[in-house]
């Protein structure tokens, strides 16, 4: 007779063999068990069990600064890596060029990390062939059971030939002071993007005519006695070349001008000082501790720097310039105006223009000397109240210490307008209009704007 199978009713489960639950069944299902909750324990918790097993997402990679392509000058890339679930375990930075590839940076992570910023410079090789690609290569990997990894790539462009500049200019006797001009062509293959006029610490921007050819107003400052002066261009992979500019120099000869404040005209100009400087009014107890500070005042050589960092891309200025108005007085461009006030020394100031006193006719009305847009209205340091105008292209013209401003930033004025009006806004002791002429923000001689045959022959 066959045995029986014993049977139970499990409900809607039906029938079940009860002779497999025995106990030793059932403490192997208690061990199979007890080892599936330890893993994750071992592991450092359920959250770490799915970071460091079931963890499937890739880390992440950015190229945060780039170059524009490999060329003769080092240039850096920055590239961000970072893994948020599991963390970063290995990096490795190739490049790729003339079917050779070289290891730029190769990295593991012993401690867990999650973010790192990896900074490198590009440069030709050995093997670098002009007018060819590289590939910028990048494997990282995370920390994941599975070893998840991504993947970048970044292909650039490899020229290592520099600008090449022809000047167009002649050799030109110069003088300290004075306005220039230069000519140049840069050779169309080259794409340069960028070239200046450099002399000393100063750069004049060149702008682009026609399809290869350059020009730039510069300036010999009167700090600057046997100065280097050269045309320096620079293309799209920041490949740079210069090209030296030959010049006879005369030096500009400055004369010293004493300047005697009156303790009335010292107070009147504290009302107005305090306003336009914004100091509080005890910066002003001290006679000589005041104009020391207004003479000095680098907030306004900062303002000056940002006012004449983006010059016009259009020339609005036409033939010779006007005179403001008013009678031109003996302080002339790169007078020392040395001040004092009751036989007192208190400092000197280079004047950066020439000064018109207020004749009385006319109304002490103050004109545009050209035709150019307003890009500053308003008080203006030891030079007082000003407007500035931009003619274009590097050339601008400044009328300060006036008392009433007739125009604001954006306006479009024409040569002979009536912008202002004369005051004693700036500390030059009377009544009238400081007149300044700047390339790139640096005072030139204002004289030869005024001459026709001059701008004719030189700009």
């Amino acid at each position: 007779m066959k045995n029986r199978k014993e049977e139970g009713n499990f409900g809607e489960f039906g029938n079940v063999d009860r002779r497999r639950f025995t106990p030793a069944y059932i403490l192997k299902l208690i061990f199979i068990a007890t080892i599936l909750l330890a893993i994750p324990t071992a592991l450092g918790g359920w959250k770490q069990f799915y970071l460091s097993v079931l963890e499937k997402q890739k880390p992440k990679i950015k190229l945060v600064k780039t170059a524009n392509g490999i060329g003769l000058a080092k240039q850096n890339i920055e590239i961000e890596i970072s893994d948020n679930q599991s963390g970063l375990k290995d990096v490795e930075i190739s490049l790729l060029s003339n079917n050779k590839t070289e290891v730029l940076l190769k990295k593991s992570y012993e401690k867990k990390s999650y973010q790192d910023l990896i900074k490198l410079e590009l440069e030709p090789r050995e093997h670098s062939q002009d007018n060819s690609t590289a590939e910028l290569q990048v494997e990282l990997s995370d920390r994941s059971y599975w070893k998840n990894v991504n993947t970048f790539k970044k292909k650039y462009e490899i020229d290592l030939s520099a600008p090449k500049i022809e000047l167009l200019s002649k050799t030109k006797n110069l003088t300290q002071g004075q306005a220039a001009f230069v000519s140049y062509k840069i050779d169309g293959e080259s794409r340069a993007v960028s070239s200046y006029v450099v002399v000393g610490d100063n750069k004049y921007l060149g702008f682009k005519y026609g399809e290869d050819s350059y020009f730039a107003y510069y300036s010999i400052p009167l700090d600057c006695f046997a100065c280097e002066v050269n045309v320096e261009a620079k293309d799209f992979i920041l490949n740079s070349s210069n090209h030296k500019v030959n010049y006879e120099l005369t030096l500009y000869e400055q004369k010293n001008i004493e300047i005697a404040l009156s303790s009335e005209f010292i107070e009147n100009y504290k009302k107005y000082a305090i306003k336009a400087f914004e100091k509080e009014v005890q910066y002003f107890d001290s006679g000589k501790l005041f104009i020391s500070g207004v003479i000095n005042d680098l907030e306004t050589e900062k303002k000056a720097k940002v006012l004449f960092a983006r010059p016009a891309l259009n020339k609005y200025w036409n033939n010779e310039f006007y005179y403001p108005g008013g009678k031109m007085t003996k302080i002339d461009f790169a007078s020392v105006l040395n001040y004092k006030i009751d036989g007192q020394e208190l400092g000197s100031y280079v004047s950066p223009g020439i000064f018109f006193k207020d004749d009385g006719r006319n109304n002490g009305e103050i004109r545009a000397a050209n035709t150019g847009r307003v890009i500053f209205s308003g008080d203006f340091g030891i030079l007082g109240k000003t407007i500035i105008l931009d003619h274009g292209f590097g050339l601008s013209s400044a009328y300060s210490s006036l008392s009433k401003l007739e125009k604001r930033e954006g306006d479009i004025v024409t040569k002979g307008d009536v912008i202002a009006f004369a005051g004693d806004t700036g500390l030059f002791n009377q009544k009238g209009c400081m007149y300044q002429v700047r390339l790139h923000g640096i005072p030139v001689n204002p004289d030869t704007w005024w001459d026709k045959e001059w701008i004719s022959d030189n700009i």
